[in-house]
């Protein structure tokens, strides 16, 4: 039989407490609930996906004026 080797689903969990934490301890931050900065959060997906040999697209200059424009499209 076969050794499961995927990535577990609490990994990006785990990795993006770890960042937050690392954020805490580098920022002088007042206690409260702060959320994630999107970045981060895009970065870690982004690499779960990479151990997942999973991409995506990006999408072009063209796709993004369409997608945020009412003047182009149907």
């Amino acid at each position: 039989m076969a050794r499961d080797i995927q990535p577990k689903s609490w990994t990006r969990s785990f990795a993006m407490q770890a960042l937050s934490a690392k954020r805490i301890l580098t920022e002088d931050m007042k206690p409260g609930v702060y959320k994630t900065r999107d970045e981060v959060d895009i970065e870690v997906a982004k690499l779960k996906l990479q151990t997942m040999n999973i991409e995506i697209d990006q999408l072009s200059n063209d796709q993004k004026e369409y997608m945020n424009s009412w003047d182009v499209g149907t």
